[in-house]
Formats: C-alpha cells, sequence, structure tokens
C-alpha cells in the first residue's frame, strides 16, 4: 500500500490486510505482486439542510478515496477509480456536545465502509487480482455502462458458477 504512512486510511487497510490469511504485506513495493495506491483521501462536510431562519439542519458527510493497483513493474491493474462514501445527520444548536460524538463515529464509519469497498474491490473477496489486467477492466467497465441488463445477468450467471463449484 503506498499512500501517507500516517493516514489513518492506510494505517486501518494495513491492519485489516494483516489479519487475512491470503495475503501479505511487504514493505517495499518492488516486492509486492500488486501496489495499492492512495492517490487521495478527501473528507468533507457540507451544509444539506437549512431551517427557516437559517440555521442549519442537516449536515452531509462524504469521503472520496481516489486510488489505482498497479504491479511492481508499473503495469496498472486497475487504472485511476473513486470510492466515495456518504452520510447525512440532523444537526440541533442546543446540542452541539452530543452532535460533534455523533460526526465523529459517523466519519469512523465512512472509513470502516471504505476499507471493506477497497478490499472488496482490490483482493480480499476471493479475487486473484494477479489475474485481472487493465483490459479486463475496461471491459467489465465498458460493459457495466453499455449493457448493465447484460453485466447483471453474467454477474449473477458467475456466482451461481461459483457457489456450485465450492
Amino acid at each position: 500500500i503506498v499512500g501517507a504512512e500516517d493516514s489513518a486510511l492506510v494505517i486501518d487497510l494495513k491492519r485489516t490486510l494483516r489479519g487475512n490469511a491470503r495475503v501479505g504485506i511487504v514493505d517495499k513495493p518492488e516486492q509486492a505482486e500488486a501496489v495499492l495506491y492512495i492517490l487521495n483521501n478527501q473528507n468533507d462536510k457540507s451544509i444539506l439542510t437549512l431551517s427557516g431562519g437559517g440555521r442549519v439542519r442537516e449536515f452531509q458527510l462524504t469521503q472520496k478515496i481516489m486510488f489505482r493497483v498497479a504491479d511492481a513493474k508499473g503495469n496498472e491493474w486497475i487504472p485511476a477509480s473513486e470510492i466515495s462514501v456518504r452520510r447525512d445527520f440532523s444537526f440541533n444548536d442546543s446540542q452541539a456536545l452530543a452532535k460533534e460524538g455523533e460526526e465523529r463515529l459517523l466519519v469512523a464509519d465512512m472509513q470502516a465502509d471504505a476499507v471493506q469497498q477497497l478490499l472488496r474491490l482490490v483482493h480480499v473477496e476471493q479475487i486473484d487480482i494477479s489475474k485481472i489486467k487493465r483490459d479486463d477492466w475496461e471491459v467489465v467497465e465498458y460493459l457495466k455502462s453499455s449493457d448493465p441488463d447484460l453485466f447483471k445477468s453474467l454477474k449473477k450467471a458467475a456466482k451461481a458458477k461459483t457457489k456450485k463449484n465450492n
């Protein structure tokens, strides 16, 4: 994993991957079979609704993570992609302290959700990323956008086959 070493996201990713027996983490990207590059990790808070008096009633928290996956030689397996996680929460001035605590919990929950989404995309959910190449990813993205019904049908058939084989 290449990203800000002291970021909560990178720390959470490494901790989660270390808990998975099928995945090893190495110190140097050159030693890795696949390298997850965290290109950007941004948290935002925006006003969602206002009261008639102009006071904030709801906020929306957003976490956007830009990432890509490549092998040690730099061959791209998953091109730059984004995961976005959102949470809405109500706000009341008279409960400001409690709402700050709620916000911290929501941010932590968003982080955990983002980590799980990243890991599902990259490896942990029984995807052998060493077998996925950029062309494969592009075909999947093209199929998803051009014929979503066919994509869903093929996905369902593949899951059924996997269940049958296990």
